[in-house]
């Protein structure tokens, strides 16, 4: 029968011999060592036959040596900390029993957290959340929410960011939802529906005229009609009843420029004075003249005959033209005075527009388009 031992006592010299390391074997196929580390020479090694391990004290702390799989396994219950420099090293890396891992930190709250500079010459591919507390440079493609991006940034789905930096270094802070872009910030994208809603409160109570038979989407024709003051509150907060009262209570009209130009409203310059704005304005010709030319002239009736009546000693003419002429005799002569009219015939000419475009009314050259109001 082979010789058993219990227990070997390894003799430390000046140490109570309870202190001394002890090597036992207290079940099959281990053997403990007590009291003591376990220290090699540079050149010795560990050698497991097959599968082995190194532990402590039970199966939650331990590096197994998986040759099968081909695995090197460190079972932890608690965290991992790796540390190194000299000389006395500092932690660099930790895992925690929850699964995240930190670079630079001992408390990382997401799978991967790195604190500090990251480099990576190849791919870097994230599933999940990525914290970036650092500047991250990147000299190819990025995909967020994609594996194959095509572009130098390629988002699918939401971004949320407390700020984006512009390359002139204008930073941005928010998209910002306010359709009127009350804050005049330079740190503020608006979004496309603030935009629409700016752009369309703008332009309430602007005419406009456009190559189409029908208004476009949110545009009135100028055709006079009246409308709900409620249905169209911002355009009747800009021109009220300037246009007409409507039903004086629930409506109110549009401009009806149907047929008519636009003028600008004479706002004291003094060209158009006494108009109010609004006003309509029918067609006129400015006063003006025209001149004559004529060469030479007539009277109608060359020699003529007048009736003389005897009244004494005057004789009276009646005159064809109205009114009478007293002649006098005085010698051998007659004497005649008396106001009475002869028809003028001119010769001449003055002119006039015998050819071109006639028309009842006076009008530019014009293109009818139609006149439509922002609503």
């Amino acid at each position: 029968m082979p010789q058993t031992i219990d227990l070997i006592n390894f003799l430390l010299s000046g140490t109570d011999v309870s202190q001394w390391p002890k090597l036992t074997c207290t079940q099959p196929g281990q053997l403990d060592l007590q009291d003591a580390g376990l220290r090699l020479p540079g050149s010795r090694d560990i050698l497991f036959q097959d599968n082995g391990q190194i532990r402590s004290g039970d199966d939650t702390h331990r590096l197994v040596f998986d040759r099968t799989g081909g695995l090197l396994e460190l079972h932890e219950a608690g965290a991992i900390r790796f540390l190194t420099g000299i000389p006395t090293p500092t932690e660099k890396l930790r895992i925690l029993a929850t699964g995240q891992v930190g670079i630079g930190t001992a408390t990382p709250t997401s799978l991967l957290h790195v604190t500090g500079d990251t480099h990576t010459d190849g791919a870097l591919r994230v599933a999940g959340q990525a914290v970036v507390g650092g500047p991250l440079t990147v000299e190819s493609q990025v995909g967020i929410g994609t594996a194959t991006p095509t572009q130098k940034l390629e988002v699918v789905g939401t971004v949320k960011a407390t700020a984006f930096q512009l390359q002139q270094g204008t930073a941005i802070n928010e998209f910002s939802s306010d359709g009127k872009l009350a804050d005049n910030s330079d740190a503020a994208v608006p979004t496309e529906r603030a935009v629409k809603e700016y752009i369309d409160n703008l332009l309430v109570g602007c005419v406009a005229a456009f190559a189409t038979t029908t208004p476009p989407p949110g545009w009135l024709e100028c055709n006079g009609q009246a409308i709900s003051r409620t249905q169209h509150a911002r355009l009747f907060a800009q021109i009220s009843t300037t246009f007409g009262q409507g039903d004086g209570s629930t409506t109110f009209n549009v401009p009806d420029l149907r047929g008519l130009g636009i003028r600008g409203w004479d706002h004291g310059r003094g060209l158009d004075s006494g108009r109010n704005f609004g006003s309509y304005q029918g067609d006129a010709f400015q006063d003006h003249q025209h001149s004559f030319s004529g060469t030479s002239a007539s009277i109608s009736g060359g020699w003529h005959s007048h009736e003389a009546l005897n009244a004494g000693f005057y004789q009276h003419v009646k005159l064809s033209g109205g009114g009478n002429a007293e002649v006098r005799q005085y010698g051998n002569g007659q004497t005649w005075s008396a106001e009475h009219a002869h028809a003028y015939i001119p010769s001449g000419s003055i002119s006039t527009a015998t050819t071109g475009s006639r028309a009842s009314e006076t009008r530019i050259k014009n293109l009818a388009l139609i006149y439509c109001i922002k609503s």
